[in-house]
This record gives structure tokens, sequence and C-alpha cells, in this order.
């Protein structure tokens, strides 16, 4: 993810070279690429030293190409209990919502 001069707003980058993610040639992004930048977003919004996700509830609506931008809001969600956030991260590209994912994730300083 590259930060943008707006608050929780990145734009996504991938490395296509990365075999965790990329075991061959796509036109389109994966969707474990979408949980890892929403585990990177909530880590980043937490304050904590490290954080464990814990559950992911993903909707993705259409494939996010290779070939135009894919930004990405992150919205903080209530927290339910100390140590525990929650967010949502909302991918768009060509102005349209291409996925969601809510996260829930451990703090540990």
């Amino acid at each position: 993810m590259s930060p943008l001069s707006e608050p929780h707003r990145w734009q996504l980058r991938v490395d296509v070279a990365n075999h965790a993610f990329f075991d061959h040639a796509h036109d389109h992004i994966p969707g474990l690429v979408f949980l890892d930048a929403a585990a990177q977003a909530t880590h980043a919004l937490s304050g904590a030293r490290r954080t464990l996700p814990t559950h992911f509830d993903a909707e993705f609506a259409r494939y996010v190409e290779l070939d135009a931008p894919c930004w990405l809001e992150v919205t903080p969600l209530r927290r339910r209990a100390p140590g525990i956030i929650s967010t949502r991260l909302t991918g768009r590209q060509n102005d349209s919502e291409v996925f969601s994912v809510r996260i829930t994730a451990s703090e540990y300083n």
C-alpha cells in the first residue's frame, strides 16, 4: 500500500513477483492480496506494536485488474472490547467498489 495525502487512504501496490500471492501469470489481483491489505491497514490504524487478525468478512464484487489503480479506504469501526480493533477496508477501481473486507484483530503492545 502507498499512502496518499488523505487520511485512511492508500493506493494498492502489488509485487507480481511475490509467489505467495502470484503463483502464475494473472490479469487480475487475487483476493488474498486484499485480505493482506486489510490486515496491514488495521495494523497501521491501531497504533499497536503488533496486531493479530482473528476474523475476516469479505465481499468481492468483481475482479481488480492490474491495468488500473485500485484505491483503498479504511474506516475504523467501534471497538467491542479493549485490545480488539475492527476496520472496514473498501477497494475502488475505475470509480466502482470492487471489494470490501471487515477485519477484526487483537492488539499487542
